[in-house]
């Protein structure tokens, strides 16, 4: 797998998007994807989690809040947990910290987010820009399923999502197939961005 790796490099490049980092935001939003066997971190919820700090200790969250999403589809423990334990390490205080942990897939994290964003932010100071930090290869659909949810014109807020990348090596010991290589991965992603196309929610 490490040779197609490299190989396919090009390809993954092809399909990155480009970085969409405002000077302000209203909340950073972390994307959970996969755990380790011990239930820490994947390298690419780690990898999203360390680049979700990097942007509230740079205080580009004028509100200081971050939101983790994601729970998992096979049982155990939750990715948005492990991202806010290890957030913690890293210095965020607790209490800046929203853990988003029901949500099975990239539609719900939008969907689940969204849900958040409106209860806390109020009808008076309401959050309006969001910035979603996501895997590199992850983020084309991240990116689409949170335009679809957020930017929808009938909904009654309106609201303008920012996009980061997050960079991270793979682990081929891994309990989640798919992320055990950049490869496998890329192509899991193609496959699960065409299905998401089918159903509209991209």
């Amino acid at each position: 797998m490490k040779i197609l790796d490299i190989l396919i490099e090009p390809l993954v490049k092809l399909w990155e998007i480009k970085d969409e980092i405002p000077e302000k935001v209203d909340v950073i939003v972390g994307i959970g994807t996969g755990l380790k066997s011990d239930g820490s971190c994947s390298p690419q919820s780690e990898a999203n989690t360390k680049r979700c700090v990097e942007f509230y200790k740079k205080g580009i969250s004028w509100r200081w809040k971050i939101i983790f999403t994601s729970g998992n589809s096979w049982g155990g423990p939750r990715e948005a947990d492990a991202m806010a334990d290890f957030a913690i390490e890293l210095g965020v205080p607790k209490e800046n910290i929203i853990v988003e942990a029901d949500s099975k897939n990239t539609r719900e994290n939008a969907i689940e987010t969204q849900a958040i964003v409106v209860k806390k932010s109020g009808t008076e100071n309401p959050w309006k820009n969001i910035l979603v930090v996501a895997y590199r290869i992850h983020a084309r659909k991240v990116r689409d399923c949170f335009k679809k949810v957020f930017e929808d014109p009938h909904l009654k807020d309106s609201f303008k999502i920012y996009i980061a990348k997050a960079r991270a090596d793979h682990d081929s010991k891994i309990p989640q197939k798919r992320l055990r290589s950049k490869a496998r991965f890329f192509f899991w992603e193609l496959l699960s961005y065409a299905l998401f196309k089918l159903k509209g929610w991209v």
